[in-house]
């Protein structure tokens, strides 16, 4: 049952990191009571709709490139539900338009996302209460972009010339100004922020493979 205040949150898509990703933007810039569903195809979508009440669905194109006539259809039938498309492929998201959605792709900042959700909740004036208490300094910045590459505590220090044990306060400091606790949604706070690039993201997920 859905407690008063209480706001449910569908995030749809096929990848794990950016499920998570948009979880820790979305639990990080509205306050209150969120509750999170996640749906990994667009039968499950349909699900959630139907038996929860459901205020605002962030689905990736890829499960959306079916016609345009069900696209249609879908929205005629939950007219009163926000929908946010992430453009995910350019090239599904060319074949097929998205009429009564915002779209947000893999580039969009911070900054345009906070104003798309005070769009969407104006009365809340999101993501101002915390914007000074998650504000990560320089070193933290650093500290943040080595961690999501995959560097040991370690490593990192060797890399900063620190100790290991003010690398470790900084990721501590780190973990609690953002609230975000998987490397998933660290990873996708960094690309946002410009802390790096989505392809020093493919070079650490690659580096990783190799035995």
């Amino acid at each position: 049952m859905q407690s008063q205040g209480e706001k449910h949150i569908c995030i749809a898509s096929e990848s794990y990191i950016i499920r998570q990703g948009l979880q820790s933007i979305m639990r990080q810039s509205i306050a209150g009571e969120l509750r999170i569903l996640f749906a990994l195809a667009f039968d499950d979508v349909l699900a959630y709709l139907r038996n929860y009440e459901v205020d605002l669905l962030l689905i990736s194109n890829k499960l959306l490139h079916g016609s345009q006539i069900a696209w249609t259809k879908f929205r005629f039938e939950f007219s009163y539900l926000k929908v946010v498309v992430l453009i995910e492929d350019r090239a599904l998201a060319e074949k097929m338009r998205y009429p009564y959605a915002r779209t947000i792709d893999l580039y969009t900042g911070d900054a345009e996302i906070l104003s798309l959700l005070n769009e969407l909740y104006p009365t809340m004036r999101i993501g101002e209460a915390n914007k000074d208490k998650t504000k990560l300094t320089e070193r933290e910045r650093e500290v943040l972009r080595l961690m999501v590459k995959g560097l040991t505590t370690a490593q990192i220090a060797e890399t900063l010339y620190l100790s290991p044990y003010t690398v470790s306060t900084h990721r501590k400091n780190i973990l609690n100004k953002l609230k975000i606790k998987t490397m998933a949604g660290l990873t996708v706070y960094a690309v946002m922020q410009g802390i790096l690039s989505i392809h020093e993201v493919g070079e650490a997920l690659e580096k990783g493979k190799k035995p």
